[in-house]
């Protein structure tokens, strides 16, 4: 086994990239103990020297392993040792093992869901096979490597380093910004003035299309369908748009709950301003100068806002508006607690007795 890199683009997304030759099964042990499955020993390497100070890796994640079996032998052996998997072949067997990082004791699959379970393995050419689950992506030969001699294995072992894994990384970090952008979604709608960080976020997510969110990494080649394979199995194509979906939806509100709101001050501003308008107006245009009739013309018009502000569509816009300013100033307002009634209790001499 040959630990070709161990590296890290993120606290909470790492990945180790595994080359294995050879048919025994110690590469087994070492991929459990990658996966920190239960009761595996810990890897028999340390992360941060394979890191070599490039980068500082968190051990309590988990890391995505990508591994590269070839047979010395004729065949490789059986993981499965019961009858039921006996349509199982031995590459299906290894398939599955290496890419979900397990063995027979850590979940063994239902003998018959192999059409399900592997349906999205790729079938590179008649060599060999890959598989991409949700913590690694597998390659297995299906025939014997002749080592050093043998140029098929060692071109695809090129691929595996480079195309290849350049479209798993492309993966990692698309299912790194989502989430972020998911989480930041979360804290906006607790915030609260959530229509300020939406529309931050709403920037995030367009730069994020333009700069990550790839569907295709060339024009046709395996890159493509290995990307495609880690996005199904993280659900990056739903869980986008979704995000979107409900970005697009808060906003929507937002502007709906704005324009409300604006129309709200503006029908309360008029209402105080158009009685008084027409009232020294029309004072105006009889041509009265003496204050008394001035202060009475006053008080007339006070009357009618103050008799206007007391309709059922001026006491809405009020409430309204209130809100807005409670919501503005960053404060909710408690709802008023209800008057407490005391209960009337009969008095002894008034209760009557049912006759018998």
């Amino acid at each position: 086994m040959e630990i070709l890199r161990a590296d890290h683009d993120h606290p909470e997304q790492g990945w180790l990239i595994v080359h294995i030759r050879g048919n025994s099964r110690s590469p087994l042990p070492t991929l459990r103990a990658i996966a920190s499955r239960r009761g595996a020993d810990p890897p028999p390497f340390d992360v941060r020297e394979l890191a070599d100070g490039q980068a500082e890796p968190d051990l309590s994640t988990k890391p995505f392993s990508v591994a590269f079996v070839s047979p010395q032998g004729k065949r490789l052996p059986l993981l499965f040792p019961r009858l039921s998997y006996r349509h199982w072949p031995r590459g299906d067997q290894w398939l599955w093992t290496l890419a979900s990082c397990s063995d027979f004791t850590d979940y063994p699959p239902d003998p018959n869901s192999r059409q399900d379970l592997l349906g999205h393995a790729l079938r590179l050419s008649a060599d060999w096979r890959a598989l991409v689950l949700r913590d690694g992506a597998a390659f297995v030969a299906t025939r014997p490597d002749r080592g050093v001699d043998d140029t098929f294995f060692g071109f695809a072992e090129t691929n595996v380093r480079t195309v290849y894994l350049d479209a798993l990384l492309l993966g990692m970090l698309q299912d790194h910004a989502i989430t972020h952008l998911e989480e930041q979604l979360g804290a906006a709608l607790d915030d609260p003035r959530p229509h300020v960080l939406m529309s931050e976020l709403e920037q995030q997510v367009t730069r994020f299309r333009q700069r990550l969110w790839w569907l295709h990494i060339s024009r046709h080649g395996i890159g493509n369908e290995l990307l495609s394979g880690y996005q199904d199995q993280h659900h990056l194509r739903d869980r986008f748009t979704q995000l979107n979906a409900e970005i697009v939806e808060f906003n929507h509100t937002a502007r709906d709950d704005t324009d409300y709101h604006v129309q709200a001050t503006v029908g309360l501003f008029t209402l105080i301003t158009i009685p008084a308008t027409v009232g020294f107006a029309a004072l105006q245009v009889i041509g009265v100068k003496s204050p008394a009739q001035f202060a009475v013309a006053g008080a007339i018009v006070v009357a009618v806002t103050a008799s206007l502000m007391l309709t059922r569509p001026a006491r809405l816009v009020i409430s309204a508006t209130r809100q807005r300013l409670y919501r503005a100033l960053g404060q909710d307002r408690k709802p008023r607690t209800p008057r407490r009634t005391a209960t009337p209790v009969p008095r002894p001499g008034r209760l009557r007795r049912r006759p018998p």
